[in-house]
């Protein structure tokens, strides 16, 4: 038996301000007193960088790092591992850790009925040994789904919402990394949205039974999900699915989320707007018919996209929410947007070959409209420089795509 004592005197004598270049990836129980854990990180070129911990915890903690590392990284993983370690034993747990193994191949066949925490320790256990990648997501969401299904069959609606609520916990995190040129963002979870919106759509048709027996622990999902605007525009479409099909619910929801998020207006200045979250007030207006500041919302979300696209190295998911809201909304409201803001950018990031043809001569038309508005701007020394990279921007567009029509 772990003693907490013992790992919190680890955190107490060894607190610091220093930033861990480190984090969690995994960890498993491999005997009554040790740990095995997986950290990890990415260098400049944003190649994973992974360390191995061997941990043994009795009266003191003794541990064994893969590499060398300098004694404030070292303290700081062990730190981080003791924190978890803490939150996960306060939960009851089912499962043994030296049956790991025969739970993965037949805990669906044999209907065993785990607690919510136990499905975290077989998730860390696989991530540890077979890496983050979708053959490992698919094989824990065989085992995970399967049980969620049986506990709802049998009225455990409490274990679904904890066990799900443990799952985001462990797999939505915001860590970034500086690169040569861009920015990495953090981004698992990727490999968990489809099967994330299998459970929403179950979700949503037992949303009251779920609601009636914790509804504070949903709401705590749903700041987790929320929390982060990419991965909410990754499942957005099951939220509204949920917001608008159920209405009681969904006015109880948004009495408290717009309370702890403020809404986006239409006069909000752009400042606020970039430290604003958008997912709740994209969803709130589509509840609330509100078609202006739905707009709003709409054209919000494709500047972050154009923003990231632009500055993360790892920009495909925000692709696909630029894509979804043009799905929605039409290449019109990417006219709005130029017209708004004449950010040459937006035609990089959503290339022009990727549009409709009907919209090529009004893409064309704007374009040398640009192109002479800041010709006639380079006049001003104030502006001369940026109006001379818009410019060789336009050109290089119009060259790529109407050279035929400019002759």
């Amino acid at each position: 038996m772990i003693d907490q004592a013992v790992l919190q005197k680890y955190i107490d004598e060894h607190q610091s301000k220093y930033r861990g270049k480190y984090f969690f990836h995994s960890a498993y129980q491999s005997g009554e007193n040790t740990f095995k854990l997986r950290y990890y990180t990415y260098d400049e070129s944003f190649q994973e960088i992974d360390i191995y911990v061997e941990i043994s915890i009795t009266d003191e903690i003794r541990y064994h790092f893969s590499a060398n590392l300098y004694d404030q990284e070292q303290s700081c993983i062990i730190r981080s591992f003791c924190e978890h370690l803490i939150v996960l034993m306060n939960q009851p747990s089912y499962l043994h850790y030296k049956l790991y193994d025969q739970a993965i191949k037949t805990i669906t066949k044999e209907h065993t009925i785990l607690e919510p925490v136990d499905y975290i320790h077989l998730l860390d256990y696989m991530k540890y040994h077979h890496g983050y990648n979708m053959e490992t997501m698919d094989q824990f969401y065989a085992m995970f789904i399967p049980c969620m299904t049986l506990l709802m069959e049998n009225g455990y609606y409490n274990k679904v919402v904890d066990a799900i609520f443990f799952l985001l916990k462990d797999i939505v995190w915001k860590r970034s990394w500086e690169g040569y040129t861009r920015k990495y963002l953090d981004t698992e979870y990727q490999y968990h949205i489809f099967y994330l919106k299998k459970l929403l759509n179950t979700v949503n048709e037992h949303i009251d039974e779920f609601e009636e027996c914790n509804h504070e622990k949903i709401y705590a999902c749903m700041r987790i999900v929320f929390d982060d605007d990419r991965f909410a525009f990754s499942v957005i479409s099951q939220f509204g699915q949920i917001v608008m099909g159920h209405p009681s619910f969904s006015d109880r929801l948004f009495q408290r989320l717009i309370t702890d998020y403020p809404l986006i207006t239409k006069d909000m200045p752009m400042e606020e707007v970039n430290h604003t979250n958008l997912s709740i007030s994209y969803l709130y207006y589509i509840y609330t018919y509100d078609e202006q500041n739905y707009r709003e919302i709409c054209k919000h979300i494709l500047r972050r996209v154009i923003n990231n696209a632009l500055t993360l190295f790892n920009y495909d998911l925000d692709i696909a929410i630029g894509n979804y809201i043009l799905q929605s909304e039409g290449y019109d409201i990417l006219i709005e947007l130029y017209m708004e803001d004449s950010n040459v950018f937006l035609f990089e990031v959503f290339p022009i070959d990727t549009w409709p043809e009907d919209y090529r001569m009004k893409i064309k038309q704007l374009l040398i409209k640009a192109l002479q508005f800041f010709g006639a701007r380079m006049d001003n020394a104030n502006y001369r420089l940026s109006s001379f990279e818009q410019c060789k921007k336009i050109t290089a567009l119009l060259l790529d795509y109407f050279n035929e029509d400019l002759r």
